[in-house]
């Protein structure tokens, strides 16, 4: 990167635009559109737009078709009771890029990860329940609700830019 500003060691999750011509990411405090020569084109600072949330290095970001919506993994600040997971309740967000607000998408209790859209009103992902010791893979709508399994004990999933 050229731009002296940036952490360039620190990014996570590059993600192409819809435009071809930017990528977003983010450094663990903020996402970033980055035009190809480094120069920042917006800059959110994830404190301000998460609440109860934050986002590791591992976290993705999946960018809608009509590229006005983020989807984010992030951590969930609060507690969770769940037997047999190590680390923070992995959720999603859905981040308007307009607007500049963002809200969580997944259920309190579900453990969620790892997005990609299928349209501009679903997505796939990686889900485990409560009572599962494996994840596996889901489509879901962008309201949350009735998740539908497509493959048992599944990760790492892509989808090609529709």
């Amino acid at each position: 990167m050229k731009n002296a500003a940036l952490k360039n060691d620190a990014f996570g999750a590059p993600e192409w635009a819809r435009d071809g011509k930017s990528i977003f990411c983010h450094d663990l405090d903020n996402i970033y559109q980055i035009d190809l020569d480094g120069n920042v084109l917006k800059k959110w600072e994830l404190s301000t737009i998460l609440t109860d949330a934050s986002m590791n290095g591992g976290d993705r970001l999946s960018v809608s078709p009509d590229g006005k919506v983020l989807l984010m993994d992030v951590d969930c600040g609060s507690e969770h009771e769940r037997k047999n997971w190590d680390g923070p309740q992995p959720a999603i967000e859905k981040f308007d890029v307009a607007s500049e607000k963002a809200v969580r998408v997944t259920g309190k209790d579900d453990f969620v990860w790892e997005p990609f859209w299928l349209s501009n009103e679903e997505f796939l992902c990686i889900l485990q329940k409560e009572n599962e010791n494996e994840p596996s893979l889901y489509r879901m709508p962008l309201t949350g609700k009735n998740p539908k399994l497509l493959a048992k004990h599944a990760r790492t999933p892509s989808v090609s830019a529709p």
